[in-house]
């Protein structure tokens, strides 16, 4: 947050009894609810509790505080159904302006708090180490001095986390454990699908008190019913929200100053203003919301069961939770706009899913190459995901064939697959789709393939295929799941069978062979059955298990594919964000506020600017320099020889040069005077109503080049992309993305994941490139993302990446004004 923008949007806030307040900067017309907070405090209470911002007391908050926000001042106010119910405030040092007395707003470029509080006063010091930021104390007299490093690291982050969790379980608890319910608009006459939710309320089984609301009706579908929400007898937790579209606000209000505390609008086709007036009624009165055209909120647990839905049929209690975005779709459906902190998503996913899997339909298409471009939403989904261990599907029909099998077979160990069919071109088919997903089929060994044979009829072939031929019997078949299950040559079985006259006439069931054994064996082993109906079933087990079923050998490859990443996910160790040395915080905050006060709409950094600020984070850029004149030129031409006596490059400038090499605004390897000015003179002869000046450079060593950068990739803050660079950049889909910020497993798959990464580790025999310096480099480059909200875009290419060093060739970074985001934001 720049402390110098007087206005900024308001924010919204959890509290950790799950309520909302708005916070929001004070003004000159708060003066009197502050006094009046003020004086319900008891008269030891102001400065005990509270440590003012500034020498002065904290009798003056009133005044002080509804001071126009000023550079190195700010106060905030938090409000809670009109009715302010905190103020914080940080007031700069004048002698070190990169360190502000206490606030909880950061201000640009303040990388520490300072707060006094008396020493019998223990809250405020347990405040400041429940925020999980590294805190130091220093007793003087009767006072406590704090001092508080803003640098958010992995304690921080933990912290942070953890207190997410305490806030968010009593902001759940009325829309998933609800006491009391009602529906609210429901009417009389048949048809609209809220007309059914009492009656399916009652049916599911809901024990808690049940009402609906009607103007003029006593009871509906056997509920009892009545006028407003305000005369029902006792608050309901959570109201169902089915009035017709022009209603919902006003019955949003009305739910709010009765005291409800969660709302399930099942009403859709709000317009935009209608929207943002059930937003704010929700907001202003501490509700939470799921909708409006939503499906409904249900919960089988049998301590609270309830089904708010209009489903048609009630869902069952078992292993799976769901969470969907879409209305009338009972899946998880995630989209970008609807991820309020993706940080926090991706830290609570990975905690999750080391207990259970957690899935979603991500059908994103392929990115560009260039970083602006790479960053679709797709890429930035992708990235999100694969972070977070979130197992994300192509289609809603490859989701559920996955849940199928990771709810009834163990994790595989590995990618080996062995496939076992009676039907030849099925098996290949089958062979083929386990490819195409990343799996493994070895050729199996002799001993094993002589075991198999031993047990299957005649004709029966092994290879990298089990063929075990149209004649096999049930017993034969059981016997060969059996040996592939126990050998190690194999992490997955997939059995795929097709209907045959043979066992027409014998009676055998072949998918008896398998469902005869116990459900849940060490490998996972999946059924494909040409013949079935449904794209997945799941099959009962001889021991009460049950074993996944497909309908297309696709589904049943796709599937083991999936379980085996998340195996492999699993099994790596936990990670984190390492601490960097050499950050230059408060000096590339000031850069970026210099820039923004000389073009305040923003745009791309001159040259000095522009490496300046990666100066700040130590990633290191080959030695230039600006020059305007052909003399100039020269004369830093010369000194960049000097140093090591190699040639120099000079690059044309202008605002707005983006592709130089393009343009052929670049002469390589100029090794005297006389080639620089023949170089500068043609430069200037072809751009002279563009060119402002040129860049001479140090003459790059050789080595590979990379293109690395950042771009904000929406709510779901910066992104950091890796890709072939110079003029391999075009090639398509060589390119990794991650959001910032990143871990070292982040860094070391973005490495990986490059098709040209076998080059990097020395493919050609030219000995791996300094990869210690390229991690450093991205790590650096995701630290400058998250310290600089006002960064919008960074570009280095190319980076040249070589076995003495990682060194960037030429950036264009670009900022834009800081445009603070609406999501709601929790108060700990």
């Amino acid at each position: 947050m720049k402390d110098d923008a007087p206005h900024r949007r308001p924010a919204q806030a959890l509290l950790t009894d799950g309520t909302m307040v708005l916070v929001r900067t004070v003004e000159q017309g708060d003066r009197r609810q502050l006094e009046n907070a003020r004086r319900k405090m008891s008269f030891d209470s102001p400065r005990p509790r509270l440590s003012s911002a500034g020498p002065r007391s904290a009798h003056s908050v009133p005044d002080t505080g509804c001071t126009p926000a000023r550079r190195g001042h700010r106060a905030l106010l938090a409000e809670r159904a009109r009715r302010a119910v905190g103020l914080v405030e940080y007031h700069a040092d004048t002698d070190t302006p990169d360190v502000a007395e206490f606030a909880v707003a950061v201000p640009d470029g303040v990388t520490a708090f300072t707060a006094d509080a008396a020493s019998e006063n223990h809250e405020v010091p347990r405040l400041f180490a429940g925020l999980g930021l590294s805190t130091s104390r220093r007793f003087e007299g009767s006072e406590t001095h704090c001092f508080i490093d803003l640098y958010e690291d992995e304690t921080h982050r933990t912290t942070t986390d953890m207190r997410g969790r305490i806030v968010d379980k009593p902001g759940l608890e009325p829309l998933l454990s609800p006491r009391a319910i009602a529906v609210v608009g429901v009417g009389r006459r048949p048809g609209p699908p809220g007309r059914a939710l009492p009656h399916h309320l009652r049916e599911a089984g809901h024990g808690g008190r049940l009402f609906a609301v009607n103007p003029v009706a006593e009871a509906i579908q056997g509920v009892p019913s009545y006028p407003s929400v305000s005369a029902l007898p006792v608050i309901p937790d959570l109201a169902v929200v089915v009035n017709p579209t022009a209603c919902v606000p006003a019955a949003a209000q009305e739910c709010g100053k009765a005291g409800v505390r969660a709302l399930a609008v099942v009403t859709g086709g709000l317009d935009a203003r209608q929207t943002a007036d059930l937003l704010t009624a929700c907001r202003t009165h501490g509700m939470r919301l799921v909708g409006p055209d939503c499906l409904g909120v249900a919960d089988t647990d049998p301590a609270h069961r309830f089904d708010a839905t209009f489903a048609a049929t009630h869902p069952r209690p078992r292993t799976a939770g769901v969470a969907a975005q879409s209305g009338g779709v009972g899946i998880a459906l995630l989209h970008p706009e609807s991820f309020g902190n993706p940080q926090a998503l991706s830290r609570t996913a990975r905690r999750v899913t080391r207990r259970m899997p957690v899935l979603t339909v991500d059908a994103g298409g392929a990115a560009a190459p260039h970083i602006a471009a790479a960053a679709t939403g797709a890429m930035s989904r992708q990235a999100l995901f694969t972070q977070a261990d979130i197992t994300a599907t192509r289609s809603i029909g490859e989701l559920l064939e996955t849940a199928a099998l990771l709810y009834a077979q163990p994790l595989p160990a590995g990618h080996r697959v062995a496939v076992l069919t009676n039907a030849v071109g099925a098996g290949v088919l089958a062979a083929d789709a386990c490819a195409e997903a990343g799996l493994v089929l070895h050729r199996l060994s002799p001993e094993l393939a002589g075991d198999l044979l031993a047990v299957l009829p005649a004709g029966a072939t092994v290879g990298n295929l089990v063929d075990a031929t149209t004649a096999v019997s049930e017993d034969a078949l059981r016997v060969g799941v059996d040996r592939l299950v126990s050998h190690p040559a194999a992490d997955a079985v997939i059995v795929v069978l097709a209907p045959t006259a043979h066992t027409a006439a014998t009676g055998d069931d072949l998918a008896r062979a398998v469902t005869r054994g116990p459900g849940r064996r060490t490998k996972p082993v999946t059924l494909v059955r040409l013949e079935q109906d449904l794209p997945v079933t799941l099959l009962p087990a001889a021991d009460g298990e049950t074993i996944s079923s497909y309908a297309e050998p696709q589904a049943a490859a796709q599937s083991p594919a999936h379980a085996a990443h998340r195996a492999a996910r699993l099994a790596r160790p936990a990670d984190t964000v390492p601490d960097l040395e050499d950050i230059d915080q408060s000096r590339a905050h000031e850069l970026a506020d210099d820039y923004l006060a000389r073009q305040p709409d923003g745009g791309r950094l001159d040259p000095s600017t522009r490496a300046a600020l990666p100066d700040c984070y130590g990633i290191p850029q080959q030695p230039w320099a600006r020059a305007e004149t052909e003399d100039d030129a020269v004369r830093a031409a010369g000194r960049l020889r000097a140093a090591d006596g190699r040639g120099v490059v000079l690059k044309a400038h202008w605002p707005g040069l983006v592709h130089r090499s393009l343009q052929h605004a670049v002469h390589p390897d100029l090794s005297t005077d006389t080639k620089v000015r023949a170089a500068f003179q043609d430069l200037r002869v072809r751009f002279e109503e563009l060119m402002t000046g040129v860049v001479a450079q140090r003459l790059a060593p050789r080595g590979i080049e990379l293109f690395a950068g950042l771009v904000k990739a929406g709510v779901l803050g910066p992104l950091v992309v890796l890709g072939s660079g110079g003029s391999a950049t075009e090639v398509p889909a060589d390119h990794a993305a991650r959001l910032a910020p990143l871990t070292e497993r982040d860094v070391h798959d973005l490495i990986t994941a490059l098709r040209c990464s076998p080059l990097l580790f020395g493919a050609q025999g030219s000995g791996p490139v300094d990869l210690d310096g390229l991690e450093q480099a991205l790590h650096r480059l995701s630290r400058m993302a998250m310290d600089l909200p006002q960064l919008a875009e960074a570009d280095f290419n190319p980076v040249l990446a070589a076995p003495g060093g990682v060194t960037v060739l030429d950036a264009r970074i670009s900022l834009l004004p800081c445009r603070q985001p609406g999501p709601v934001r929790r108060l700990y």
